[in-house]
């Protein structure tokens, strides 16, 4: 499940970068979430950056919210397996 909500950050991360028009990379993306390097960061640009951060979190959060209500939809309506006689 975590390689698979890596790939849903990965994937909105890059197309939320697209839409910058080159100001801001992905390479500078990895750079915000470490302490040491962010502080290398053009300041004007961590607002945006934080912004695509959280939409991209915001984006595995729903995602994760809506397989859990459809696995307990689907606990619900399920019917008992008829036993079988051995």
């Amino acid at each position: 499940m975590a390689s698979i909500y890596g790939g849903i950050l990965s994937l909105r991360i890059a197309n939320l970068v697209g839409q910058t028009n080159g100001q801001i990379t992905v390479a500078q993306m990895n750079q915000l979430t470490d302490p040491e390097t962010a502080s290398n960061l053009p300041q004007n640009l961590i607002p945006e950056m934080r912004r695509i951060l959280f939409e991209s979190l915001h984006s595995i959060m729903l995602i994760g919210f809506f397989l859990i209500v459809a696995a307990t939809i689907i606990n619900v309506i399920r019917k008992e397996p008829l036993k079988q006689i051995r």
